[in-house]
């Protein structure tokens, strides 16, 4: 009798354990995933921040690329391919951060969040491949047009070369950015896991003490 009793007192104790080691790391894991959440949504909105520059950049350089262009004599047909250039770029832009803009932080729903960063990641990753031959057919353009539409040498030669710095230097600037939005991207990517992993841990525990 009294060993039953040793062994009642015992599981008693066992669960007051359970019980207090569970109360601990629910703590920590609100703790956590408060964190988390919080990451994911700042990344989101670095992201969605530095898409709306980039569109509002296009757009002034649109609009200041085609007065210059007239100004100086260029052909109707070039300034209405640089026209045309920035407006896709900022089109494309904005299509591409559509989902992540709309969304607003995707405060429950993980599998939206990670399926619409994986597709971002993938735009990114083939952005270079349309955007490369783009810019280049745009800078033979330009050499073409400064070249033929300034009659005195002095001024095309200087224009051409300031032009050609300017695009070299956008292109590496460019380049940096994808850079850096990409491991943006997989850095949220990993926290989204990591929340993922935290939630199921949690719903794991849940049944464990149910059952206990």
């Amino acid at each position: 009798m009294n060993n039953d009793i040793d062994v009642l007192h015992e599981l008693d104790g066992m669960k007051s354990q359970m019980a207090l080691l569970k109360k601990i790391l629910d703590g920590q894991r609100i703790v956590n995933e408060r964190h988390l959440r919080n990451a994911i949504k700042g990344g989101i909105s670095s992201l969605n921040r530095h898409a709306v520059k980039m569109c509002i950049i296009g757009i002034v350089a649109l609009v200041l690329c085609t007065a210059s262009f007239l100004q100086y004599g260029f052909s109707k047909v070039f300034i209405a391919f640089t026209a045309l250039m920035f407006l896709f770029c900022v089109c494309a832009t904005y299509m591409q951060h559509r989902n992540l803009i709309v969304a607003k932080g995707y405060d429950s729903d993980l599998v939206s969040a990670t399926f619409d960063l994986v597709r971002l990641k993938k735009r990114y990753s083939q952005w270079l491949w349309i955007a490369l031959p783009m810019i280049m057919l745009w800078g033979i353009g330009l050499i073409y047009e400064c070249l033929y539409s300034f009659t005195d040498k002095e001024i095309a030669i200087p224009f051409v070369s300031g032009s050609l710095v300017g695009l070299v230097t956008g292109g590496i600037i460019g380049i940096r950015i994808q850079i850096r939005t990409l491991r943006k991207i997989e850095k949220l990517l990993a926290q989204i896991k990591e929340l993922k992993e935290c939630m199921t841990l949690f719903i794991l525990s849940v049944l464990v003490s149910a059952i206990i």
